[in-house]
């Protein structure tokens, strides 16, 4: 499916926003052909809702009535669509000014993956949401929402230290008739086949989102979830696109009584997912990794090579204490943080470096003069 038309979305559900006078005139047009107003009304079970629409007094018309106006009135679908001014799911949902039809791009895709990344769909009890500690990251998936799906007004809550975004329950609907979801649990869930075969950069738009919101960068990209079919389905995808990557592993949760598993893309993999992103992000700009994506040149970059006895703790020596941190000095030097970690150890045993205290969580080190 390359697109979705307002006539794939849910018939019982959907309610259409349409201008006063095209809506007046449409319902004239479908009154003429049978007669009279009242006529109509009969087709319909002599429902009074037939007169507020056509009087206007009721704005939102269900999709199932709109279409057999349209069809009694033998105006054109695709015309009707495009003069849609706003959609919702039930009479009270949130309105979403959308425009028909919409077209499904790799920053369509991308949305996918953060609701199957920190996101939730909407079901019995549920409202539809996207969970993101960073604000960056946050402010982009609305930029997507906006620019694939419609604009909308706004909702964030704040749960547990989190920020939420609230997701009208039409734009699921959207994005579950252009991908058929056998299950949208958290730990059953899993990315749809379809996304699996897609061209190259509908998958490396879909890879970026699911790191931003489930992969930590730093000596490779370390990918992770607590369901491990759905991790599956992403290893899958790093392959496809030919990126070097290790094997799945389970690690403990850090109390949590469900397991977690990781697998790991390697420096050469990052250099060329890099690459790939560069390029995808010339036309769709909503698809970059926020603030991981300078991470992401630093772990595409890091040098791995060995040193003369020595010589890497003389460098250390040399930038503190203008670099205090371990992960200021990883990127300095272009080394591993665990062998910065390693030096640091030595040079405290031999009396040349000292821990002074902590800056935003990390620990400052300062040479011994």
């Amino acid at each position: 499916m390359k697109e979705i038309s307002l006539w794939q979305l849910p018939k019982k559900s959907t309610h259409v926003i349409l201008e006063k006078e095209i809506q007046k005139q449409l319902f004239e047009k479908a009154a003429a052909k049978e007669g009279s107003l009242y006529e109509l009304t009969k087709l319909f079970g002599e429902n009074d809702s037939v007169y507020y629409w056509h009087n206007g007094t009721r704005e939102t018309i269900p999709l199932w009535a709109l279409e057999k106006i349209a069809l009694i009135a033998g105006e054109s679908l695709e015309e009707i669509e495009q003069n849609a001014t706003g959609v919702k799911s039930g009479y009270q949902g949130t309105t979403v000014k959308m425009a028909f039809p919409i077209a499904i791009t790799p920053e369509f895709d991308a949305i996918v993956a953060n609701l199957l990344g920190d996101g939730c769909f909407s079901g019995y009890g549920k409202t539809a949401s996207y969970k993101q500690k960073n604000e960056f990251a946050r402010r982009l998936f609305t930029e997507k929402l906006r620019h694939c799906l419609g604009k909308f007004e706004l909702n964030e809550k704040q749960y547990a230290g989190q920020w939420k975004v609230i997701i009208p329950k039409i734009i699921i609907e959207c994005i579950e008739t252009a991908y058929q979801f056998e299950e949208t649990d958290t730990l059953s869930r899993r990315v749809p086949k379809e996304i699996k075969t897609k061209e190259r950069e509908f998958r490396v738009a879909f890879l970026a989102a699911f790191v931003l919101d489930e992969g930590h960068i730093n000596e490779g990209i370390e990918v992770y979830s607590g369901n491990r079919l759905l991790l599956q389905d992403i290893l899958e995808i790093v392959k496809s696109l030919g990126y070097d990557a290790t094997e799945i592993k389970e690690r403990n949760g850090h109390g949590s009584k469900n397991c977690f598993y990781r697998f790991r893309i390697k420096v050469q993999g990052c250099k060329n997912f890099l690459t790939d992103l560069d390029e995808l992000c010339k036309k769709h700009p909503n698809c970059g990794l926020a603030h991981e994506y300078e991470a992401l040149k630093f772990a595409s970059t890091r040098v791995r090579h060995k040193t003369l006895n020595g010589v890497t703790r003389e460098e250390i020596l040399k930038i503190l204490p203008e670099v205090k941190t371990v992960k200021a000095i990883t990127r300095t030097l272009k080394i591993t943080s665990s062998t910065v970690r390693e030096h640091l150890k030595k040079l405290e045993k031999t009396g040349k470096v000292e821990k002074i205290g902590r800056e935003q969580n990390r620990t400052i080190w300062q040479p011994i003069t």
